[in-house]
């Protein structure tokens, strides 16, 4: 997203995504992406659920549904509210075009 917000400074639009031949973009892919990873992330760690160890069981629920929560909240409403916000959700940051050293 950052890199987003450095192209509409320096082109002074947002400019609309490439798709590769089958139609897809390299944000759908990224969070299919993200999305893998956080379903092997939260199996691994639910797979402390068949400890013996009651503190690896309760460790184990609570970071794989941590996990599965965060990557939820990363895929859908973080990206939408960032859409429907526009440039406000950048706020601090630069203001017209100006460098960040």
């Amino acid at each position: 997203m950052a890199a987003a917000l450095a192209d509409a400074d320096r082109v002074g639009a947002v400019q609309p995504a490439e798709s590769s031949p089958d139609g897809r973009t390299a944000r759908i892919d990224l969070l299919l992406a993200v999305a893998a990873a956080s379903l092997i992330l939260a199996g691994t760690f639910s797979s402390l659920l068949v400890s013996r160890v009651g503190f690896l069981t309760q460790l184990g629920l609570s970071v794989a549904v941590g996990i599965l929560l965060a990557a939820v909240m990363a895929l859908f409403p973080v990206p939408g509210l960032t859409a429907l916000v526009g440039r406000a959700a950048w706020w601090p940051g630069n203001r017209r075009g100006q460098s960040s050293g």
